[in-house]
């Protein structure tokens, strides 16, 4: 992503659209770099949403012009992308682990070690990864939303994770006030990335692969 606001948030995009067809549209409103759909890791099928990055802020800002436009049947929304701030390292004092001194963001919230994935509390059951990402594409890049659901129904387990692409993003999601997703408010917290396979069985004692 772009160090300056020249990258747009396109929401509600048909599962059909990929990165062509996405530059197709809105090749309209300036120079455009790259496009990016995000695709479930597992299956590689669309999320419904994506990202377009301009040569400068001001093709970005006329691009949101897209927002309202049926592709393919869906009326997208489009809005600016927060830039992705890279994640400063980590500072210890003598003594290791006891001497760390948690950024002052985390201070407000003891119970959770901020990391860039988030807990989404209290969720609609109508609520769709599309609702997700147009609530918090204003915090910056979103690299992949989680809906657990009940293996025996199908049914949503009421929240869901969502993971940035850096931990300033995070922590803008978590300072937002009064957050309703599909008509319900939510509840917000830092949650910690989900282990890789591989790397739990390993720690477990399984077969490395």
């Amino acid at each position: 992503m772009s160090s300056q606001e020249s990258t747009v948030f396109v929401g509600r995009l048909a599962w059909s659209i990929d990165e062509s067809r996405l530059a197709q549209e809105f090749a309209q409103y300036g120079s455009i770099q790259s496009t990016k759909v995000i695709k479930d890791r597992m299956t590689g099928r669309s999320k419904g949403f994506g990202y377009v990055e301009y040569s400068s802020p001001a093709e970005a800002q006329a691009a949101l012009a897209m927002s309202g436009t049926e592709i393919e049947g869906f009326a997208v929304n489009v809005d600016i992308s927060q830039p992705r701030v890279e994640r400063a390292p980590r500072q210890y004092q003598s003594g290791g682990a006891a001497g760390y001194q948690a950024p002052r963001e985390a201070r407000t919230y003891p119970k959770s070690e901020p990391s860039t994935t988030v807990f989404i509390g209290n969720l609609s059951f109508q609520a769709t990864e599309q609702d997700i990402a147009s609530t918090f594409a204003q915090c910056g890049p979103i690299s992949q939303i989680r809906l657990p659901r009940y293996h025996d129904t199908g049914k949503m387990k009421g929240y869901a994770y969502l993971e940035f692409e850096d931990l300033d993003s995070a922590t803008k999601c978590i300072n937002l006030q009064d957050v309703s997703i599909a008509g319900r408010p939510v509840r917000l917290d830092y949650s910690q990335p989900r282990p890789d396979r591989a790397v739990f069985e390993t720690a477990a004692g399984g077969q490395q692969e």
